[in-house]
């Protein structure tokens, strides 16, 4: 059996796994899809090539399609992967445009067959070497955000030599005689076979792993978020304050936390059901997260309470977030759930009595039922004027 035929088998499996793949995770549908594509077109890339390598001569125009066609579902389904949509559709058609523009002179103007097979390969080299190594440029910086650099590099290591040697493939076919090319392309066979199956499986495979840690990471923090608000549950929170608290001890850095609490929500469950309490809550769980940085934390500390947690804060910076949180949310509720929803917060800022977290928690609790007893939708300060910074 000819070793192509190995590869084209390979690839097959390859196209097989993506579409089982793609059937049980539907979150990353897209890209898999995308990737079975590649490998399904290659598969027949290599299926139609393997009577024109066996006879050392080129491969047919149908197979040079199917091959740039595969490579394009590769690097749009990589785009997709990593940046949620395929950014450079338009950069991708224009380059394929000009491939086969590139082909189809070649065959209107070489004379003869030898040199149609000589040339016509040309513009599809240059083409694919050009999507290949521009895609894995646009990828490394979205790749390198969420992983390191050879994790990226091992990633992307297919595009980059597979792009490198079509642009060496350059080289033979405008500098070799007739004789050494074809002798070359016989000689190229099964490093070039070996090679595809090695660069396919790098691609493949290291994609899979990706994705498997992407739905991991996903479970752990599916395990740590309140479903209904979108903040971190209670245990996530907790770990968060006392993650805050090793900080401060650490480095001296300030803390500062509050308390919020959704006013008259046992009303709005028994009056308008607890479908209405359920929007609610959502509607306070997004507002949130939208309003808060991406340093500070909040999580759901029970029923309509939430926790909030600032590192470095100043009272008045704090003071000032939960004011914009009270009338950010009110309007909301006014605009989007057309019931009126406001909240009181109990802020308490570290001081130098405070020996645990547990402190900061009591002296915030305190201050919303002060906020309570004072009418609700306000802001209370728990205690005196704070120390920023630990004695």
């Amino acid at each position: 059996m000819p070793i192509e035929a190995l590869c084209g088998i390979q690839l097959a499996l390859y196209a097989v796994g993506w579409a089982l793949a793609a059937w049980l995770i539907v979150e990353e549908r897209p890209a898999m899809l995308h990737w079975m594509a590649y490998a399904a077109l290659q598969a027949g890339s290599v299926v139609l090539a393997l009577p024109a390598l066996s006879a050392g001569t080129a491969p047919p125009l149908t197979a040079l399609l199917a091959s740039v066609l595969g490579f394009a579902a590769a690097v749009r389904g990589l785009d997709v992967f990593v940046s949620g949509r395929a950014r450079h559709d338009r950069w991708a058609l224009f380059l394929l445009l000009a491939m086969g523009l590139g082909i189809a002179a070649v065959e209107l103007l070489a004379r003869g067959p030898a040199l149609r097979s000589r040339w016509e390969g040309v513009p599809y080299s240059l083409g694919l070497s050009l999507m290949l190594l521009s895609y894995a440029a646009l990828s490394w910086k979205p790749l390198r955000r969420s992983h390191r650099a050879w994790t990226s590099t091992v990633l992307l290591a297919p595009l980059w030599s597979t792009a490198l040697l079509g642009l060496l493939s350059l080289w033979g076919r405008t500098e070799l005689d007739d004789a050494d090319l074809q002798a070359m392309r016989a000689a190229a066979r099964t490093p070039n076979a070996i090679l595809t199956m090695v660069m396919s499986g790098v691609f493949n495979i290291a994609f899979l792993v990706l994705l498997v840690g992407r739905l991991l990471t996903r479970l752990r923090e599916g395990a740590r978020v309140d479903h209904l608000t979108g903040v971190l549950n209670r245990r996530a929170i907790e770990e968060r304050l006392e993650a805050a608290w090793e900080q401060h001890r650490r480095t001296g850095c300030g803390l500062a936390i509050a308390m919020m609490d959704l006013d008259h929500f046992k009303r709005i469950n028994d009056l308008q059901g607890h479908e209405a309490g359920d929007r609610a809550l959502a509607l306070a769980g997004e507002t949130l997260r939208e309003q808060l940085r991406p340093y500070d934390s909040v999580g759901r500390w029970g029923g309509e309470e939430f926790l909030l947690i600032w590192l470095g804060p100043s009272a008045e910076g704090v003071q000032r977030s939960c004011e914009r949180l009270r009338e950010v949310l009110a309007l909301r509720a006014q605009e989007q759930l057309k019931m009126p929803l406001t909240a009181s917060f109990g802020v308490a800022v570290l001081r130098a009595s405070d020996v645990a977290e547990v402190d900061l928690v009591r002296r915030a609790d305190a201050a919303l039922y002060q906020a309570k007893r004072e009418g609700r939708d306000r802001v209370c300060l728990a205690g005196p004027a704070p120390v920023l910074h630990a004695a």
